[in-house]
């Protein structure tokens, strides 16, 4: 072979004059048959078979001159030939088909962008129809609210004037002695007025009639130092100032307007000490102070002040017996006294204020089973009984508490959907009986507890404070999530 290899190769690379000696077949022979050697030996194209197929061609002619084995080289090569020209063909054919169904796909691609751009189109211009009309509205409602503010205003400015304008008048009056009793029916009217707008949540407009209203009494008053009428009317208008601006957080005002009220509630009782009414203003004042001081985080004044009201109301209760007013005033009291004592922790002398409260509002509510106020008392005298003997870890005991105040809460809420505070008492009586970790409470039953008294705190949400709102629908979740 490697003789044969020599021969081609030496033919091949003869010179001219020498290859005019060597017969033609032989020529064409050598050159395709060192090529058809170099392609099976030296395989060039990845695919291509590593030996050339052969291809007998029983009409070749014979007396060339060419071996067999030249023959079926330039066989091979042949059908090597006429392979890569059929490849190439469908090569061609498929690049077409590709060609053809890219262009397909991408005026396919082209009609999906038209298309959604034109969705697109239609439906910014449908939003910005709305958005016109919404933006539309909503100026024609902001205009409306605004005519209505002013002409709300416009209203409460000339309500005030007029009142200004008889105030002035009544100060011009002051001097006459005869005009002293139209002028405190001017002043009367007034708070009334003043009232209306408290109602309507308008307390700064309250809060200035009501000071205004004062400083009348106050110069009415001077005129006659010892009318006992006007001190009272005086005393009056502190209070109900102390209560707007406690109402405000502006508990500092509120305590000195209450002070002051009781100062006077407590002279004009020394000058009647035989008058019941005097003498229920005096004990009403010190709750009032007691509240606000408990307001502002004291413990030893409000105790003095609840005290100071319990000795006055026994006394009341037991001149007028019959009385059931003054009978609940005494359990109001010992209810407050309760509340210090158990903050203070001094859990056995709140127990018997709570008792002793108790007592009173059950012969209340005995002799009058039809009444709701003393119904909602009973409820919740038995809420704080349960919550000293929950402290005490009598949680036993808390339990029947809290299932009596449920009874009578879920009672009173039934017979007045409408009330909120029978439906803030049910809320609350829920809420301790979930949190109440007992024995005889499986946590279903706790669970269920808390669900209501989310779901009923969920439905007076426009209806309760924010802050209590808030804070209920918070904690109650968070234990819910606890006793899963």
């Amino acid at each position: 072979m490697s003789n044969m290899k020599t021969q081609e190769s030496s033919v091949l690379h003869e010179s001219a004059s020498e290859r005019a000696k060597t017969p033609e077949p032989v020529v064409l022979h050598l050159r395709v048959n060192a090529a058809a050697r170099r392609e099976v030996d030296e395989p060039g194209e990845a695919g291509l078979p590593a030996k050339l197929p052969l291809f007998p061609n029983p009409s070749l002619p014979r007396g060339t001159g060419l071996s067999a084995e030249h023959s079926e080289a330039i066989l091979r090569l042949v059908g090597l030939w006429k392979e890569r020209e059929e490849q190439h063909e469908r090569a061609e054919r498929q690049l077409q088909e590709t060609r053809q169904e890219l262009e397909r796909q991408v005026r396919r691609q082209e009609e999906i962008i038209r298309q959604a751009q034109a969705e697109k189109q239609e439906l910014a211009e449908k939003h910005w129809q709305q958005l016109v009309a919404l933006r539309e509205e909503l100026g024609r409602q902001a205009r409306k609210h605004e005519q209505m503010l002013r002409t709300a205003q416009a209203e409460k400015e000339e309500l005030l004037a007029k009142q200004a304008e008889k105030f002035a008048a009544m100060r011009e009056e002051l001097s006459k002695p005869k005009h002293y009793a139209a002028i405190a029916e001017l002043i009367r009217s007034h708070v009334n007025a003043c009232d209306a707008l408290r109602a309507q949540g308008d307390l700064v407009a309250a809060l200035k009639g009501h000071r205004a209203a004062l400083a009348t009494r106050e110069e009415l008053a001077a005129t006659d130092p010892y009318n006992p009428q006007w001190q009272g009317d005086i005393a009056g208008s502190q209070e109900t100032i102390g209560e707007i601006l406690q109402a405000q957080g502006e508990l500092g005002g509120a305590r000195q307007s209450y002070e002051a009220a009781l100062v006077i509630r407590e002279r004009l009782a020394a000058t009647e000490p035989a008058s019941c009414e005097r003498q229920r203003d005096v004990a009403a004042g010190h709750v009032r102070v007691g509240d606000i001081l408990y307001a502002l985080g004291e413990w030893d004044g409000p105790l003095m002040s609840y005290r100071a009201s319990l000795a006055i109301r026994l006394k009341l209760a037991a001149t007028e017996h019959d009385n059931v007013e003054r009978r609940r005033d005494v359990s109001v009291s010992q209810e407050r006294i309760g509340d210090i004592l158990q903050v203070q922790g001094e859990r056995a002398g709140a127990f018997n204020a709570y008792l002793a409260s108790l007592a009173i509002r059950e012969e209340l509510a005995a002799a009058d089973p039809a009444n709701v106020a003393w119904q909602h008392d009973m409820s919740v005298s038995q809420v704080r009984i349960g919550d000293v003997l929950q402290a005490q870890d009598d949680r036993t005991g808390a339990l029947i508490r809290y299932q009596t105040a449920l009874a009578i809460s879920q009672r009173l809420a039934a017979a007045e959907p409408g009330n909120i505070q029978w439906q803030r008492n049910l809320v609350v009586t829920y809420w301790r009986l979930g949190t109440l970790d007992v024995a005889e409470h499986s946590k279903a039953e706790r669970r269920r507890y808390l669900a209501g008294a989310r779901n009923l705190a969920e439905k007076l949400q426009h209806k309760l404070p924010a802050g209590d709102r808030h804070n209920w629908q918070k904690v109650v979740r968070q234990v819910l999530r606890s006793l899963r």
